[in-house]
Parts: structure tokens; C-alpha cells; sequence
């Protein structure tokens, strides 16, 4: 897709199209290439018909409605691997029996993978305070100012107070939760969870951020302190997941209004004049993307694309950085504030 239009691919110029199917085919048939010289063909490949169309990011093939799942880049990879494979007799005669093993070994690789790393960011947490707790010989959470010197804020709860409090957990828990299925533009499904190239898929990593807050949370060890993770961590998976987005989309769109020459964004879908306001926020937040470096010709388009991508980073690092460990260090006062001048009016009524 290039800015609101598709673009047919069979449409780039014969002599081009000539160049990448050769190129392809070149690639395929060397087995002896090395894996850097593949990745440069690949990369010519992919420079030509970026150069071509301007696009590289949303694909769809021919007759189908749904968007194809990953990039330019990652298709032209998979392209060439298979291709590869297929020159195989035992593969190429045994086509289904393949493609159903291979759907399964990619499920089970990558539920192997998701089985070894969900373990460990879902204990970072609690290996984290076992040593922050030998390290100082100090029980409770290490989030105020007089930790180091005994924590006096640090008070045991009761079996009572325990079991609220362990609910309160569970219920910011299931808030996380909900938030992480909101962040999806679509039904959660298996396929989510397989790998596509060599780091984790923006669904693989909701997923184990998912996991790493929630152990967060039940590392707790008092009120204060989960309030101060479910707020830090609720804000950091909107930040980083969908409000750094429309912040840099937000950016883009406010360039091409002063810029009729500049297109920073693809659109799928564009909103009437009728459309309520949520309706068009709608269309706005998911039928909407900010289009890549390689889509994007000539310096001014670049640097002012690389604006509105660094509007989204900054919002983020102020947000994340500056904002909210000054609201949380405040808020966290106030209570411990307001908790000492309660003990201290109720030692005065005793005494009385």
C-alpha cells in the first residue's frame, strides 16, 4: 500500500520485474551462498521494488481481503527459504505432508521458546527483591526514602489483610489483562504466538511484558507499592504498544496538513463526514500506519518522517522517564504522610 491506494505489484516496469525475478531465482538456485550474500541479494531485491511502488510495510495478495501478516522484507525472506526447500524431490512430491509439518514444527518451536522465556521474565522480579533484601537485611518494599535505614514504612499484615490483599492483586491482574487484549487489532489466535524472524513478534513481546507486569504485581509487598507498579507498568504498556504510536501518527498527520507535498501515512480506510467522533478515531487508530524509511523519498520526507517517529519517542521517554516516577514518589508521600498523622492522632487518643 502506498498512502491510501493498493498498489499491484505486477504493475512495476517489465524490465524491473525481469531484474527481481532473476535475482530471486539466482538466489534460490545457489545453495553454496552464504547467509550474508543471501541477505544482500535479498536486500537488492527488496531496494528495487521499494524504489518502484514505495511500499514495503502493509501487503495484501490478490483476492484476499485480509492483510498479509508481516513485511516486504520478512516475505521476500521466507520466499527464498522455501524456495529453496521446494527444489527438495521429497518435498516437492510430498507438498501437504510439508506444509503440515512445518505449521507444526513452528508452533512447537515456538511454544518451546515462549515455555523458556515466560519463566524468566516472570521471575526477574522476585530474584530481583530477594537480592535487594540481602543486599540490605530489610523486609518490605523498597520504595521509600527510609528503606535503607530500616523501612519503617514496612508493616506486617494479618491473615485478614493478606487474603484483601492478595485479591487486590488479582483484580489489577485482570485490569492488565484487559488492557493487553485492547492493544490487539484482532481475535487472539495460536498463530500469535509463532515466531517470524529472528527476534519475537510484537505479539510475543505483549505477551511476555504481560507476564513480566502481572509477576510485578504479586511481588508487591504492600499497597503503596502495587499501586505504584500497576500505575508504572500500566502506563508503560500503553506508552509503548499503542500511545507512542498515535503520538507519532498524531505528528505525521499534522506535518501533511502544512505539507501537501509530504505523505508520511498509509491509509486503509478513511472516515466520512457523517462518522461520529469515535467512529473516526476508530478508522484513525487502527485503518492507519506510519509509513516506513524505505517508503518515504527524498531528504525533507525523511527528516520530517524521523520527527514525527521521534515525537512518539519522546512522549514516551517524558512520560515514562520524568512524569510518572514524580507523580508515583508523590503520591506514595501523601499516603505515608496521611498514614503517620492517623497513627499519630490515635497514640494521642490512648493517652488521653
Amino acid at each position: 500500500m502506498d498512502v491510501d491506494k493498493w498498489v499491484d505489484f505486477s504493475q512495476i516496469d517489465k524490465k524491473k520485474m525481469k531484474e527481481i525475478v532473476q535475482k530471486l531465482s539466482d538466489t534460490i538456485n545457489n545453495d553454496k551462498l552464504s547467509s550474508k550474500d543471501t541477505k544482500k541479494a535479498i536486500k537488492e531485491v527488496y531496494k528495487i521494488i521499494t524504489d518502484e511502488t514505495n511500499c514495503s510495510n502493509i501487503l495484501r495478495f490478490k483476492g484476499d481481503s485480509k492483510n498479509y501478516g508481516s513485511n516486504l522484507d520478512d516475505l521476500l525472506r521466507d520466499m527464498v527459504d522455501l524456495g529453496r526447500k521446494f527444489k527438495n524431490e521429497k518435498v516437492s512430491s510430498n507438498l501437504d505432508d510439508f506444509i503440515k509439518s512445518s505449521k507444526k514444527m513452528l508452533t512447537t518451536k515456538s511454544l518451546i521458546g515462549l515455555a523458556i522465556t515466560l519463566p524468566i521474565a516472570m521471575s526477574l522480579q522476585t530474584i530481583n527483591r530477594m537480592l535487594t533484601r540481602k543486599q540490605y537485611n530489610v523486609e518490605g518494599a523498597p520504595i521509600y526514602k527510609d528503606f535503607e535505614k530500616g523501612n519503617s514504612n514496612h508493616k506486617k499484615m494479618n491473615e485478614n489483610e493478606k487474603k484483601k490483599f492478595f485479591m487486590e492483586k488479582i483484580f489489577t491482574s485482570i485490569a492488565m489483562t484487559g488492557l493487553a487484549a485492547l492493544s490487539l487489532d484482532k481475535k487472539p489466535s495460536l498463530s500469535m504466538l509463532q515466531f517470524k524472524g529472528l527476534f519475537p513478534s510484537m505479539d510475543q513481546c505483549r505477551l511476555i511484558s504481560l507476564a513480566t507486569f502481572i509477576s510485578r504485581l504479586f511481588a508487591s509487598e504492600d499497597k503503596n507499592e502495587l499501586r505504584e507498579t500497576f500505575v508504572r507498568d500500566t502506563i508503560s504498556f500503553i506508552s509503548f504498544y499503542f500511545m507512542g504510536d498515535y503520538i507519532a501518527k498524531a505528528t505525521a498527520s499534522l506535518i501533511e496538513k502544512y505539507n501537501k507535498d509530504i505523505n508520511l501515512i498509509n491509509r486503509l480506510a478513511k472516515s466520512s463526514k457523517d462518522d461520529n467522533i469515535f467512529k473516526k478515531f476508530k478508522i484513525w487508530a487502527s485503518d492507519t500506519a506510519l509509513k516506513s524509511f524505505d517508503e518515504i523519498k527524498g531528504k525533507k520526507a525523511t527528516n520530517l518522517r524521523g520527527i514525527a517517529q521521534g515525537a512518539g519517542l519522546l512522549f514516551s521517554l517524558v512520560t515514562l522517564g520524568i512524569v510518572l516516577p514524580i507523580y508515583n514518589r508523590k503520591i506514595t508521600e501523601k499516603k505515608v504522610q496521611r498514614q503517620k498523622e492517623m497513627e499519630k492522632k490515635q497514640q494521642n487518643m490512648l493517652n488521653i
